[in-house]
């Protein structure tokens, strides 16, 4: 896992080396960029796959097209086997198959590719930079375009290390719950988002210009209805998922809920894993505020992984929240609220062992399986559909995966998500919506899936919320009642749009929650518009 960064017509001094080093948690094992003209390519490296000959930026035999990946490429031993006599690799790593496909199949090599990624290929000989991002998102990649300069990265901080941009807050998509509605847009005008699915061509040329196009699309084609045949495909295909993001030159690790998801993916690791592997799982050490006795026991009696249960300290949460503000680089309160407990999960699962750079996690699956019943429930099918589709191509990327990308490569950690393998995905998307849940059971098909491998209690366990069920939001919800209206009123940015839906699941009152997104959103303000140095969130209300 990796950050990547380019930049076209910018002649800042030690632009490159500043923008790499904003994203040096990303990758802190190597360094580099190449600078051709008015074109810096650059990336900063997690070595995971081929420690010895994977730095990157990588490039082809004649050194005039050069490589730069944030990802894995989960297919890379077949796809090398496939194109083995049409093309000569002088690494070992993963990613070096996406320079060769791309000199043999153009564009369309990204097609090919099964893994999360987010890459760029400046190709000297034609004067272009291609681009391109995973189908579902899972890997970020950020950028800034006016004609005149070109800059892309994986964090939005990378970007605003360019002095002559001017970042102006986006206030008009500041108001709650708004993961659903940010189009292509980011919380600062001038930085937009590269769309999952898709890949953009910039010529390099005097005259720039930029095109993006979709190569990929997901249809909710509910087709499938024999529970006996869909148990037993999806059986092999995620057996099959995790066999591939099993491939590792480090140890891997699992993160351990009590629930499904993680459980059915750690018997399929354990399955296809030859080594002992650690385990982690997150809460608070209150009786009732915890999954540990469920964890502990699958830990401990089914995969025999070593187990470790990471603690909140409540102590820590409001100077832990400006950190996870610089790294999440969202103005969302559901969003910051739910990572403020992935950033504790992964400080811990580093803390535990310095060496740990690769975790397996179970998100995905309550977008493709239907795991919120809140919204799920009491709907036709068509409805079912339609709420589906807008989670795989909205929710899912805005919300969980920014989630679980920016807090683990807070930590230099690369989370593996073997639910969003887009050939298990293509697969799981045909069955019938309404047996995903079924007689009121959220993810019905999956526990019946689940339940030839789990104990019965395991498999269908009730859902417990990540945040909600730790207290965390509870603790924050009361620190909220001690804020005042006029400390609010004289926060800097006022008038934020009302929200465009109910949010679901929501535990503060609505005086709360305006006050939470609010805060939230100065809080992003000052962060990344102002630059201030915020060490604890009550910071804010002293600028």
């Amino acid at each position: 896992m990796c950050g990547v960064f380019g930049s076209v017509n910018i002649n800042q001094k030690n632009f490159a080396e500043n923008a790499l080093d904003s994203i040096k948690h990303r990758g802190p094992d190597h360094q580099d960029f190449i600078k051709d003209n008015n074109v810096i390519l650059g990336m900063t490296r997690l070595s995971i796959i081929d420690l010895d000959t994977g730095n990157q930026p990588i490039s082809n035999e004649n050194e005039d097209i050069f490589l730069v990946c944030n990802g894995e490429i989960y297919n890379y031993l077949e796809i090398r086997n496939e194109i083995k006599d049409k093309v000569n690799f002088k690494t070992n790593s993963d990613v070096e198959c996406i320079l060769k496909l791309y000199e043999l199949y153009s564009f369309d090599c990204v097609k090919k590719l099964r893994g999360m990624f987010s890459f760029a290929i400046y190709d000297a000989k034609k004067s272009l930079i291609f681009i391109a991002r995973d189908r579902f998102g899972i890997k970020p990649l950020y950028y800034h375009f006016d004609k005149n300069s070109f800059i892309f990265a994986s964090e939005i901080k990378s970007i605003l290390e360019y002095s002559d941009l001017n970042p102006t807050v986006n206030l008009k998509k500041m108001f709650p719950h708004n993961y659903f509605w940010m189009n292509l847009e980011t919380h600062v005008n001038e930085i937009k988002e590269l769309e999952p699915a898709t890949y953009g061509v910039l010529n390099t040329n005097n005259d720039l210009d930029f095109e993006v196009n979709k190569y990929w699309s997901l249809d909710i084609n509910s087709t499938l209805k024999d529970e006996k045949e869909i148990i037993e495909k999806l059986e092999f295909f995620l057996d099959e998922s995790c066999s591939m993001h099993l491939r590792s030159d480090v140890p891997i690790n699992m993160l351990l809920s009590g629930g499904v998801d993680s459980n059915i993916l750690a018997y399929f690791v354990k399955k296809n894993y030859d080594k002992k592997f650690n385990s982690y799982t997150f809460g608070n050490s209150a009786k009732g505020l915890n999954e540990f006795e469920s964890s502990n026991f699958t830990a401990n009696e089914i995969f025999k992984s070593n187990q470790n249960n990471i603690l909140l300290n409540f102590d820590r949460i409001f100077s832990t929240f400006p950190k996870v503000m610089k790294h999440l680089e969202v103005s969302c309160a559901k969003n910051l609220e739910s990572s403020l407990a992935s950033y504790f999960l992964m400080e811990g699962v580093k803390k535990h062992d310095k060496s740990n750079k690769v975790v397996l996690c179970g998100e995905g699956a309550d977008e493709l399986f239907g795991g919120y019943k809140w919204f799920f429930s009491n709907k036709s099918r068509d409805m079912l559909s339609k709420e589906y589709s807008r989670h795989h191509k909205e929710g899912l990327y805005r919300l969980q995966l920014k989630r679980v990308d920016k807090m683990s490569m807070a930590h230099s950690i690369e989370a593996r998500v073997p639910f969003l393998d887009h050939v298990f995905f293509e697969f799981a998307s045909k069955i019938d919506v309404e047996l995903r849940s079924k007689n009121n059971q959220i993810k019905y098909i999956l526990r019946k899936t689940a339940e030839k491998f789990l104990p019965h209690d395991i498999a269908w366990m009730p859902k417990a919320q990540h945040t909600t069920g730790t207290g965390i939001t509870k603790h924050i919800s009361e620190w909220l009642g001690t804020i005042s209206d006029k400390s609010i009123n004289n926060l800097p940015l006022k008038n934020f749009p009302k929200a465009k839906e109910k949010i679901w699941n929501q535990s503060h009152s609505d005086e709360n929650f305006e006050k939470y997104n609010a805060i939230v959103s100065n809080l992003f303000y000052f962060t990344f518009i102002q630059k201030k140095e915020i060490n604890y969130l009550d910071d804010i209300f002293k600028f």
